[in-house]
């Protein structure tokens, strides 16, 4: 399902088995993250929405200097919890970790919450990844997601911004 359409089941007020019917699933992720001080803290549960009972959920706090390890936590747990048995395929993408820089890490999912802004949040977006891309400029998905943001908002990359065109492409 893509994040554009699990997105406007946002908020508080969702209801997990309305939100299933909705996107044509059995099983919704539901969450929150906090930060308190130096510390990061997830809140997940996996909800099977037809039988309206939980399947997994935990809650993963660490300090923001190590970032990248929560979302390896949360799916390691789902995992472990859910007895899933993984192909080797899976169990290798589950293994690669986007980058070991949790702060470019944090600038990239700044931008990612910038871009559900809208037109509001491009430039907000834009500048997060260029500080990721700026922090470890051998993560791909960074420059994925800054070309993605230029490109739905029709900019021109050599014109306005620090990184070249070319720079985009060959990552």
């Amino acid at each position: 399902i893509s994040r554009k359409s699990s997105s406007k089941f946002r908020g508080p007020d969702v209801n997990p088995r309305e939100a299933a019917a909705q996107l044509g699933v059995r099983a919704v992720v539901t969450g929150s993250i906090s930060r308190v001080g130096d510390q990061i803290a997830v809140r997940v549960d996996v909800v099977d929405a037809s039988e309206d009972r939980q399947l997994s959920g935990g809650r993963f706090q660490r300090p923001v200097t190590d970032l990248v390890r929560i979302p390896d936590d949360i799916a390691n747990t789902a995992v472990e919890r859910l007895k899933l048995e993984l192909s080797p395929d899976q169990t290798r993408r589950l293994a690669k970790r986007t980058t070991e820089n949790s702060e470019s890490f944090q600038y990239y999912l700044n931008g990612r919450v910038a871009l559900d802004g809208g037109e509001d949040g491009r430039d907000n977006a834009r500048l997060s990844f260029e500080k990721a891309i700026e922090l470890d400029p051998n993560e791909s998905v960074y420059y994925h997601n800054f070309g993605t943001t230029v490109y739905l908002f029709r900019r021109d990359v050599e014109a306005h911004y620090h990184i070249n065109e070319q720079q985009v492409f060959d990552k």
